[in-house]
């Protein structure tokens, strides 16, 4: 099956800055498969890959991949990327392993900027075994179970064409991957949950709701009868950041967003992230991205040229 034509068909870009997202950005790799019945016959039945790559990117973006019987497969390095479905939305941040079904309203979005992820396309009727776990979406942290990424660096260093010993070692790669996936994911459903108090989750909310509004520790110790020490320490802990930083992230990724999708000036976007002095935006977004934010502007625009 020429598999490049069939994802070409299912890849639906969204706009952004003007250009659209390409399917050679999400996927430099389209494996080929002998032409045979038998080798047809194998890539029914056995889990097999259908196309992979590695993804840079430091623009926005969002792209629907319309495929019936097949699961997609993300580690995230650096960053953030959102997978929506019809009707749940995952974040998939650096250090976790995505596995879930492909739908017909399956889409992926930047989120956090840059970002950096692997990316497979699964086929294979053997995918059912696994069908239950993964069918809401199976999200895993990679540092509780290293041997994820070990499977995932076997699978990316498979060369496109594929022979005999390929196919078993990437069969044998995705056997190990779904299964060990799955067992974690069956295990902790038998852990007592560790929840996260409400006082975290408003804060949480706060943040990622509203970075143009103004941000206060003492406001929250005040709301909450809560030291402001034991929210920042009980905050790192939760979400493995601190709130004051998390807070000027997401800020920052508000503002890189406004510089390529709007034509205002840099103290307009800095206005509208909530920043009252533009030489603070404008320190706050180099410290951040290692550039001032109209080079970052003139830098992205120009490597989409």
């Amino acid at each position: 099956m020429d598999y490049r034509s069939c994802l070409e068909n299912a890849f639906k870009p969204g706009l952004m800055v003007n250009t659209k997202f390409k399917l050679r950005q999400l996927f430099s790799r389209f494996y080929t498969y002998e032409d045979t019945k038998e080798s047809e016959a194998k890539r029914g039945l056995y889990l097999h890959v259908m196309a992979g790559g590695n993804v840079e990117t430091d623009f926005p973006y969002s792209a629907r991949l319309l495929l019936a019987s097949a699961a997609i497969v993300i580690r995230c390095r650096k960053g953030g990327v959102r997978i929506s479905g019809s009707k749940k939305n995952w974040q998939i941040t650096a250090g976790n392993l995505f596995i879930c079904p492909c739908t017909d309203n399956l889409s992926i979005h930047s989120l956090l900027l840059p970002c950096e992820y692997q990316i497979f396309v699964v086929g294979g009727s053997e995918l059912s075994l696994y069908q239950k776990l993964i069918s809401d979406g199976l999200l895993l942290a990679c540092e509780d179970n290293p041997a994820l990424g070990v499977y995932l660096d076997r699978l990316g260093k498979i060369p496109e064409t594929i022979d005999d010993n390929s196919f078993l070692i990437m069969h044998e790669a995705l056997c190990d991957l779904l299964t060990s996936a799955c067992t974690d994911r069956a295990e902790s459903s038998l852990r007592p949950c560790k929840t996260v108090p409400f006082y975290l989750e408003e804060m949480h909310d706060f943040i990622t709701d509203h970075p143009e509004k103004s941000f206060s520790l003492l406001a929250f110790e005040r709301q909450f009868h809560i030291s402001r020490y034991r929210l920042c320490r009980e905050y790192s802990a939760s979400y493995g950041i601190p709130p004051l930083q998390d807070f000027n992230r997401r800020r920052i990724e508000q503002a890189k967003s406004l510089l390529l999708t709007t034509d205002l000036q840099v103290q307009e976007v800095g206005a509208r992230c909530g920043f009252e002095n533009v030489n603070h935006f404008i320190n706050l977004f180099r410290k951040n991205t290692g550039m001032t934010p109209g080079v970052f502007r003139k830098t992205v625009h120009a490597d989409l040229v």
